[in-house]
């Protein structure tokens, strides 16, 4: 079972079959959508929305999701998504509403998770990557510190990640207030 996570601001609450037309708007938004291929047409966005419950709802899948939802007034923020490579290591990636933006939600979701991975799962690496051009996600993983993986001539995707040592050694500036803006991976 997908665990409850929490922020000062927001809960990141597994996803549910409730969560459709939110998580459709996120996948046909066209800003939200700008490095992944595009926005998608509502039809493939609920079809890519069934096929992610299903994967959450797999007790032997890979696969684990979170809707951020204000604690205020219950405002789903975005959506944040785990893969499991194997047993200790999991790469993520996150979508923030626009807006709810510039409030460094996205980090305080990787940083609640990066927690939950670490000291409460045991595990020892989780990655991210992103296009290569898109900006707004390497300053947000560099503003986590995660590490930044060498590129090589073929790749079409930084790589990032992050160990339960060095995560350790940052996490305190995430419990707690936030920080400066630069907070979305998309």
């Amino acid at each position: 079972m997908t665990a409850t996570l929490a922020t000062p601001d927001f809960a990141l609450r597994p996803l549910a079959a409730a969560d459709r037309d939110a998580v459709a708007a996120l996948y046909a938004d066209a800003e939200v959508m700008h490095h992944l291929g595009g926005p998608m047409p509502p039809a493939k966005a609920r079809a890519v929305f069934a096929a992610a419950l299903a994967r959450q709802h797999d007790p032997h899948g890979h696969q684990r999701f979170w809707m951020l939802q204000a604690h205020a007034d219950a405002a789903v923020m975005g959506l944040m998504g785990l893969t499991l490579h194997d047993r200790t290591t999991g790469e993520v990636g996150i979508l923030v509403d626009p807006r709810h933006r510039g409030r460094d939600h996205a980090a305080a979701a990787i940083a609640a998770l990066a927690d939950h991975m670490f000291d409460d799962l045991g595990m020892a690496r989780l990655d991210a990557r992103h296009g290569v051009g898109n900006t707004a996600t390497a300053r947000l993983l560099a503003k986590l510190d995660f590490e930044r993986l060498p590129l090589s001539r073929a790749d079409l995707d930084q790589r990032w990640t992050m160990t339960p040592v060095r995560w350790r050694q940052v996490r305190g500036r995430w419990r707690g207030a936030s920080q400066a803006p630069a907070d979305r991976l998309s």
